[in-house]
């Protein structure tokens, strides 16, 4: 399956106002303003709302789409491709990197498809 482009994955987001009413079918977009990288005293009830939003959707998705972190475009373009760079690779390749091989209870690594959960 292709990686679809950083404004494809943006299509389907919800914000994060709308996480509470939202089903679990999508991935929540976290407005991270509150503790962006050019903050340095975060505001507390926005900071709340923040870990809040996170919470949930680590919890409820597993996944959040951060906005607003101010890490450099070009650093996120650049993540972005390597790791299709990597999901491009062979599965014998992928599979010298599977999760637990490197450390033993580890939480990084690559997994098969249909083997989380």
């Amino acid at each position: 399956m292709p990686l679809r482009t950083h404004a494809a994955l943006l299509k389907g987001f919800k914000e994060s106002s709308e996480m509470s009413t939202r089903g679990t079918d999508s991935v929540p977009v976290v407005d991270f303003s509150a503790y962006s990288l050019e903050k340095h005293i975060p505001d507390e009830k926005t900071l709340q709302k923040l870990v809040d939003d996170i919470h949930n959707a680590f919890t409820t998705i597993g996944f959040v789409y951060l906005k607003n972190t101010g890490c450099p475009p070009q650093v996120i373009k650049d993540a972005f491709r390597k790791s299709k760079a990597f999901f491009d690779l062979n599965e014998g390749v992928k599979l010298k990197h599977r999760r637990g091989d490197i450390l033993p209870k580890s939480n990084f690594g690559y997994v098969e498809m249909e083997q989380e959960g």
